[in-house]
């Protein structure tokens, strides 16, 4: 059982755990739930100590856990024709800057906008780890 505290204050939460519960490793997405949206699994994400790097439905960020995280401000154009619902690339922000849980191989990242749940991907916390 995974057990995190959370303070949130000035738009941000500072999440703090325990050194044996880190997150550090390579992940990837293995379902989001956000209203409205159809978000294929398998978008990257990257955690060594408090540094994030990943892909959110289309722009990169990186930054730092319970802090900063900063988008590449690149507009999306989708090759499929689809059209995501409105927000998307917001939402799915608001639950990489909420709150994180960790159980085992997986972790949650929750907002009241999204859940964000990705999966381990070589198993071993390393991030240095590429599967």
């Amino acid at each position: 059982m995974a057990v995190a505290i959370v303070l949130v204050g000035l738009g941000a939460a500072l999440v703090l755990w325990p050194a044996s519960d880190r997150f550090d490793g390579r992940w990837e997405l293995a379902s989001a739930d956000i209203e409205g949206a159809d978000i294929a699994p398998g978008l990257p994400l990257l955690i060594d100590g408090n540094e994030i790097v990943g892909t959110a439905t289309c722009n990169d960020f990186s930054g730092e856990l319970g802090r900063d995280i900063f988008q590449t401000a690149m507009g999306c154009i989708r090759g499929d024709g689809k059209v995501d619902p409105p927000n998307l690339e917001e939402r799915f922000m608001s639950a990489i800057r909420g709150t994180i849980e960790r159980d085992g191989d997986t972790i949650v990242f929750s907002s009241s906008e999204a859940t964000l749940t990705y999966t381990r991907v070589g198993g071993v916390d390393d991030p240095t780890n590429l599967g």
